[in-house]
C-alpha cells in the first residue's frame, strides 16, 4: 500500500524523518490548519443538519 510521506492538510513534507514529521505536526501552521479543518467539519455538520 502507498504511504504518503507527507501532511495531506498542509501540502507540507516529503518528511525525511519521523522527528521531521513530529515537528510539523507541532509548527504552527499544521495547528492552524487543524484548527480551519475543524471549523470547516463543525460548519458543514451544522449545515447538514439544519435541514
Amino acid at each position: 500500500a502507498f504511504q504518503s510521506t507527507g501532511c495531506d492538510l498542509c501540502g507540507a513534507g516529503p518528511f525525511a524523518t519521523e522527528l521531521e514529521r513530529v515537528e510539523h505536526q507541532a509548527s504552527k501552521k499544521h495547528q492552524r490548519m487543524l484548527d480551519f479543518d475543524r471549523q470547516w467539519q463543525n460548519y458543514l455538520s451544522a449545515e447538514h443538519t439544519s435541514e
